[in-house]
């Protein structure tokens, strides 16, 4: 619901990148009723006791669509947000705010994945955090952990790693994704230990308890 050009291509790009139906309104217009969350600009916003209302800058535009993902689920925050990290020479990621996925990629380099991981999490709203890492990858683990321990990850939030020896999901081979994204998918479904009773090897390959 906006006027502006490069905010309702941005918006509508969003929109469509997470599979979110959505119809465009001219502002000044009657909302229907069915319509529960508007995004507009911020010169454009109104407030409206019966619907969210939730502005959006070329700034806050990943955010906001977090923001729309909740208030579709009748929240503010999601309960949940686990992520899958799949190492490799390419690394599959995958990140699911109350079992929906939200953030579907592969990464070219750590640092890139790093990147992206710090501000998923500083913008996605969510009560608790697990971070699941899967158990391959040898050089590509280690580096991984390595950087998430030079991060300030936010309260509540678990880091585990799952043995890549289990199973993938049925429910997740059925889905065209990058194999990358298809592993991390099923890193991020499955239960891992906590890093905290780990120990990183510095040999090839080894991760081994405590």
């Amino acid at each position: 619901m906006t006027r502006d050009p490069r905010i309702y291509y941005i918006i509508s790009r969003l929109l469509k990148e997470h599979s979110i139906d959505f119809v465009s309104i001219t502002p000044g217009l009657a909302v229907p009723n069915d319509i529960k969350v508007v995004l507009t600009s911020r010169g454009e916003a109104k407030c409206d006791d019966r619907k969210t209302v939730i502005t959006v800058t070329e700034e806050n535009a990943e955010e906001s669509i977090f923001k729309v993902i909740c208030a579709l689920k009748g929240k503010t925050m999601f309960d949940n947000l686990i992520i899958g990290i799949d190492p490799g020479a390419k690394l599959g990621f995958a990140a699911l705010a109350d079992g929906t996925p939200i953030a579907l990629k592969v990464f070219y380099s750590t640092d890139k994945l790093v990147e992206f991981l710090t501000k998923l999490l500083s913008m996605c709203p969510a009560r608790r955090r697990i971070i699941r890492i899967g158990s391959g990858g040898d050089k590509y683990l280690h580096t991984i952990l390595a950087r998430l321990r030079e991060i300030i990850l936010p309260p509540k939030t678990h880091l585990e790693l799952v043995s890549e020896s289990l199973p993938m999901s049925p429910y997740i081979k059925q889905y065209p994704l990058p194999s990358d994204v298809k592993a991390a998918c099923n890193i991020a479904l499955s239960r891992g230990a906590p890093i905290n009773r780990l120990e990183v090897s510095g040999h090839e390959g080894g991760v081994s308890k405590i």
